[in-house]
């Protein structure tokens, strides 16, 4: 399609390409809208586990927006305070989030997968906006693997850490788990 009066190709904010017009509507009523890097709409969810010790295991978490933590008083509630936060991801968006809802339960331990990074800079993990207390998640929860017998959340889950090297200088990382006791499959972008 090409301007008329120009007779130019449509400038990338002026050509939107709609596949399905009901969808032009409904984001007519969105507040936030989430997209990954490529500008895929993504629905950033949290996952929250009721753990059969007590507490609170999160998964990919959100933006700790009042509302937000509203939806998890209750849980904190009944079950527990949040023991486990895990960032499965080095997606920028879900890093971005993942901090500043860990500082609100700085009790618990937080995990993140290991090959954060920034671009186009190259920076330290702490100007990532991650807390100080973050540890590595392991690769695997395998028995082989010493450091992962000693996570918080025991034998109740098991993980994998996928690593794809897309690119020179580039990985992606995403941590599936899967919660034995409801037989549960929990993952980010993996299956996307």
């Amino acid at each position: 399609i090409l301007d008329e009066k120009r007779r130019l190709p449509p400038t990338p904010t002026q050509a939107n390409l709609i596949r399905v017009l009901a969808a032009c509507e409904t984001m007519g009523n969105a507040t936030n809208v989430c997209s990954d890097k490529t500008g895929t709409l993504t629905e950033n969810r949290m996952t929250v586990v009721k753990l059969q010790e007590g507490g609170l295991f999160v998964y990919a978490p959100v933006a700790p927006t009042a509302e937000c933590l509203a939806l998890l008083r209750p849980l904190i509630d009944a079950h527990g305070p949040v023991k486990s936060i895990v960032l499965p991801s080095v997606a920028v968006e879900h890093k971005v989030n993942a901090g500043p809802f860990a500082r609100r339960f700085p009790d618990a331990a937080f995990y993140a997968v290991d090959a954060q990074y920034s671009f186009p800079v190259p920076l330290p993990s702490r100007f990532l906006g991650l807390p100080s207390w973050t540890q590595p998640l392991p690769a695997s929860s395998s028995s082989d693997s010493n450091s992962a017998s000693s996570l918080p959340w025991g034998d109740e889950f098991e993980h994998e850490v996928l690593t794809v090297f897309p690119g020179p200088a580039s990985a992606y990382q995403d941590a599936a788990f899967f919660h034995r006791p409801s037989k549960t499959l929990v993952s980010t972008d993996l299956l996307g």
